[in-house]
């Protein structure tokens, strides 16, 4: 499945992947690994944050801390640290679609809370870095 297909499939659903604490921005991260880039998924952590916190570049990943030069490629995976009013404690983490230095447009759930799978206008306030699939 492609990313174009994933997107017309879940936008404006909800995604439920581990079928705990409802639809959470994770599930759709789980979701997309699973369907569109067919790789083992990330580890397991308390918070979407915490993913990206403990995450260690690998054979399928590449991860990349957020510059104020860098830009996500299309599909990248972007993470949010806690930052109030961008995140709560959890994080966040969502699926980039395009923009700038400035600004972009990704893919997300649960943004704002108990939003389904939707595009979201962002600025990179609370940007820890993404992870890159390398496949």
């Amino acid at each position: 499945m492609t990313l174009d297909q994933f997107i017309t499939k879940y936008n404006g659903k909800y995604i439920d992947y581990d079928h705990a604490y409802g639809p959470q921005c994770v599930d759709l991260m789980r979701q997309y690994t699973d369907e569109v880039l067919r790789l083992p998924q990330l580890p397991r952590a308390k918070y979407a944050k915490d993913i990206f916190k403990q995450f260690k570049t690998d054979s399928n990943f590449k991860k990349i801390f957020n510059t104020p030069t860098g830009v996500p490629k299309r599909g990248d995976i972007i993470f949010w640290d806690w930052r109030w009013p961008v995140t709560g404690i959890a994080g966040h983490v969502a699926v980039f679609s395009g923009g700038n230095t400035s600004r972009f447009i990704a893919f997300t759930q649960n943004y704002p809370t108990n939003s389904p799978c939707r595009f979201y206008n962002y600025d990179y306030r609370g940007v820890m870095g993404w992870i890159t699939p390398l496949k």
